[in-house]
């Protein structure tokens, strides 16, 4: 059951089903090497310099990004956000597997609520 229910720059997301207790969930397929390539900056201000002091300029790839924001969804746990169930890193294929809870109302980012 590979049917692909999203796409994105970075990733596609299909509908699998765990093959160990038969529960469906949406596999996130993120390809690495594009998070690599996409950089972000973040501006962070030094509380001991003075008010008039610039910014620092930090420099990091979308795959930071991704690593750190997963760190928080594994420990976020709420009726309200569909949950991280486990991350598979494939070095082999340059892809991050992320299996989270499938949404069977459709995309989060759709939803409008009608459908309840």
């Amino acid at each position: 059951d590979n049917t692909i229910i999203g796409t994105g720059a970075f990733a596609k997301v299909f509908r699998a089903r765990n093959t160990k207790n038969g529960q469906t969930v949406a596999l996130k397929c993120m390809y690495k090497n594009l998070l690599r390539k996409q950089f972000l900056m973040k501006s962070r201000y030094n509380m001991d310099d003075d008010d008039d002091a610039a910014p620092q300029m930090l420099r990091h790839t979308m795959l930071d990004a991704v690593q750190i924001e997963l760190q928080i969804m594994m420990k976020i746990k709420h009726v309200n956000v569909l949950r991280l169930l486990y991350v598979i890193d494939d070095p082999a294929q340059d892809l991050l597997y992320l299996a989270l809870e499938f949404s069977p109302l459709g995309q989060v980012m759709d939803f409008d609520g009608k459908l309840l």
